[in-house]
């Protein structure tokens, strides 16, 4: 009878030991899918976040907004006349809209706003491209700081190119 007791003692144990073992297992799991599914939205976060830096570089860098002074290249400077053309051209017909979709939007998983908004002195906003949807998954915003000049009056502005990107997935 003193076996049996024993034996029902070290059993009791054993059970014990593994259903502790298994609630530490199940907080382990639970703690590895809530930190997985979370590191995922920080990286697709970031993927969107570095696509909208490439948009921003390649509004930058785009020949029809160059801002040229005295024959030379101003870094960070776009010409405002050059943008309002550019932006009612996208705004045109369906060949030249279809033109910069392709080039500033082929293979992204996101729609694109692109606003100059003067800062100093205070004045207007010029709408370079307007692809957003009407009800986005998130939205993500960049502000680039630029120099807007009016090459008429040869004068400059402080600025800010307002990237927005809505993604659609």
């Amino acid at each position: 009878m003193r076996q049996s007791t024993k034996a029902q003692i070290q059993l009791g144990e054993i059970v014990a030991v593994l259903i502790i073992f298994l609630i530490i297992m199940i907080f382990g799991l639970y703690w590895y899918a809530t930190g997985s599914a979370q590191s995922e939205q920080g990286v697709l976060a970031g993927m969107n976040r570095m696509e909208l830096l490439e948009i921003g570089r390649v509004i930058m860098n785009l020949p029809e907004l160059e801002c040229s002074i005295d024959s030379r290249r101003e870094l960070s400077c776009i010409d405002e006349y050059r943008a309002r053309a550019l932006a009612s051209i996208i705004e045109g017909t369906a060949q030249e809209r279809a033109y910069f979709t392709n080039k500033f939007f082929a293979e992204r998983r996101a729609n694109y706003k692109a606003t100059i908004e003067v800062i100093h002195p205070v004045g207007n906003q010029i709408t370079l491209f307007d692809f957003v949807s009407e009800n986005p998954i998130s939205t993500q915003q960049i502000s680039i700081p630029i120099t807007l000049y009016d090459p008429i009056h040869r004068t400059h502005a402080f600025a800010m190119l307002i990237l927005t990107q809505e993604t659609r997935t």
